[in-house]
Order: structure tokens, then C-alpha cells, then sequence
């Protein structure tokens, strides 16, 4: 057989089109069946699952120790076993924390808009910007609530003032008291 060298420019650009063609597809057909192996692969290899629970007696049982109750003969067990529960005792859970609704103050708020200058997600100060018109609010475990202003200030501008005393009765962080105006 005899191979013709001679090929005009049209059958030529077939020829290279075709030949493209098939180099595309056989590509295609060896990525996809490398992608079929390592699909397979994955599926193979088996999956861990890890559960981690806290140890401990639930509250109620804790609570309800009977401690007191009992004959006398029990009662130098239950003084041995009285500080293990003391310590198995979960502490008193604080507020969970709030999501600070409110941005901080920076280049991209608008004058009026309300941002926040300090947020701990229990605690917050908050205002409009750009104005005196500033406010403190807490969150109770649900929803925030506004704390109220034990008086006015009139020395320097006019504005809400806080008690020192009052605001750590609540728990109000150091932080956020440096920043409030006191009552005097």
C-alpha cells in the first residue's frame, strides 16, 4: 500500500482537525476514568465517627441526693461522699452570650447610623454615630434590654449617667464601666 504524501491544504486541515479531535477525546475518556477509580477509592475507605459526651450525673440527680435522709448508720458515708458531689456539681451556667447586633463604628458607617463602641455579647454600648445619643444595653439569655441611666449629667454635654456601684452589682465588665459617664 501505498501512502499518497501529497495532501492539498483542505484535506490537510481535516486531517489535523480530526487528529485534534481524537486526541481531545481520548483525554477526556482517561480523565474520566481516573476520576471513576478515585470515586471508587473514597467509597472503599470506611468512615469514623467519634461521639464525646460529658461524664457525670445529670443536675436533678445531684439535687435530689437524699443527703439528709437515711439511718444514722449511713451517715459517715454520706459526709465521705458529700465533697465528690459538691465538686460534680455543675456551676451555675452564666447568660450565654448575645450576638452584637449592631457594627462597630469605623469609616464605612453613616453618620446616624446605630453602631456599636463596645459589645462582649453581654454587654454593650451602643449609639447613634456621629451624635451624643449613646446608650447601655445587657442580654438577659434571650433578647437585649436596655440598662437605665441612674440620672443626667450636666457638667460638660448633657447625657445619661451611670452609678459605679450599681453597674457592678450587675456585672458590668471594667471595661465598659471606663467607658460610661458616672454620676457624680
Amino acid at each position: 500500500m501505498r501512502l499518497n504524501r501529497s495532501l492539498s491544504r483542505r484535506q490537510f486541515g481535516v486531517a489535523r482537525r480530526a487528529g485534534s479531535c481524537l486526541a481531545a477525546l481520548s483525554l477526556s475518556l482517561l480523565l474520566a476514568s481516573c476520576a471513576d477509580e478515585a470515586s471508587d477509592s473514597a467509597a472503599d475507605r470506611p468512615t469514623v465517627t467519634q461521639t464525646i459526651t460529658k461524664a457525670g450525673p445529670p443536675p436533678s440527680d445531684v439535687q435530689n441526693d437524699g443527703a439528709g435522709e437515711g439511718n444514722d448508720a449511713s451517715g459517715d458515708a454520706d459526709e465521705r461522699t458529700e465533697p465528690q458531689r459538691e465538686r460534680a456539681r455543675p456551676k451555675p451556667q452564666r447568660v450565654k452570650k448575645g450576638e452584637c447586633p449592631y457594627l462597630e463604628s469605623n469609616s464605612n458607617t453613616r453618620p446616624g447610623e446605630i453602631v456599636s463602641m463596645y459589645c462582649d455579647g453581654r454587654w454593650m454600648r451602643a449609639g447613634r454615630n456621629g451624635t451624643d445619643h449613646v446608650w447601655v444595653e445587657r442580654f438577659d439569655g434571650a433578647e437585649w434590654g436596655e440598662v437605665e441611666a441612674d440620672g443626667v449629667t450636666t457638667s460638660g454635654m448633657q447625657g445619661p449617667c451611670f452609678s459605679d456601684a450599681r453597674l457592678r452589682r450587675l456585672g458590668a465588665p471594667e471595661k465598659l464601666i471606663d467607658m460610661v459617664t458616672l454620676c457624680d
